[in-house]
């Protein structure tokens, strides 16, 4: 089990080439590209279906 080196919810992340990373600067970039690697922004939303009025009453 590896020790975290920080408080703040990320442990150490390695990025492609193995280096370990520390740093929330750099951690939060490989994050970033990880993230921006599997979603697309250009998403078409017309194409999502309806599924009706929620039965739920609205949050105010």
């Amino acid at each position: 089990m590896s020790k975290r080196t920080d408080n703040s919810g990320v442990s150490t992340l390695k990025d492609k080439t193995g280096i370990q990373h520390s740093d929330s600067a750099t951690k939060a970039n490989l994050l970033n590209d990880q993230f921006s690697s599997v979603f697309t922004k250009d998403e078409d939303t017309t194409t999502i279906p309806s599924i009706g009025p929620s039965p739920h009453p609205p949050v105010d």
